[in-house]
C-alpha cells in the first residue's frame, strides 16, 4: 500500500538560494512516516515512543533531481519496499504538483532492543500490518 501526502516547504526550510536545504528532505520524509504508520494501523505512541524498542534510520540514500522551493506544495509518497526480520526498506519520493520528481529517498530502519541497542525482531503485530502494507 502507497501513501501519498500533500506537504509545503516552508520559508524556514530555504535556504539563502532560495531552496530546501538538502538536510530538509530527511525530514520532510520522517513527518510523511509519521502518519503513514498511523494509517496502516500501528499507533503512533507505540512505534515513536516505545520504551522498549527503537527504530532508528541507519541508512538513507538521496537522489536530488530538482530543488524544492519554499512556498510551494509538493507530494510525497511512500512505499514500503523490503521487510526483514529487524529492517524496513522505504522508497519515498517527492513530487511536484505536475508529478515531476524532484527528490527520492530509500531509507533503511532497523527495530533494535532499547536496552541493548542491539537488532531484535519487530512485534508479530507490526510484522503482519507492515507486510500487508507491503503485499497491497
Amino acid at each position: 500500500m502507497s501513501f501519498r501526502k500533500k506537504i509545503r516547504i516552508y520559508f524556514d526550510q530555504g535556504d539563502p538560494a532560495n531552496i530546501a536545504f538538502h538536510g530538509q528532505h530527511t525530514l520532510i520524509v520522517q513527518r510523511v512516516m509519521e502518519d503513514y504508520i498511523q494509517k496502516i494501523g500501528i499507533p503512533w505512541k507505540s512505534w515513536y515512543r516505545n520504551r522498549s524498542i527503537f527504530i532508528p534510520v541507519v541508512h538513507y540514500d538521496i537522489h536530488f533531481k530538482k530543488p524544492l522551493i519554499p512556498g510551494k506544495e509538493y507530494f510525497v509518497e511512500i512505499q514500503l519496499s523490503r521487510l526483514g526480520t529487524s529492517s524496513l526498506t522505504v522508497a519515498y519520493k517527492i513530487l511536484s504538483l505536475k508529478e515531476v520528481l524532484c527528490c527520492s529517498v530509500l531509507a533503511t530502519y532497523v527495530c533494535v532492543s532499547s536496552k541493548k541497542f542491539k537488532p531484535r525482531p519487530f512485534p508479530k503485530k507490526w510484522k503482519t500490518l507492515l507486510q500487508k502494507a507491503i503485499n497491497h
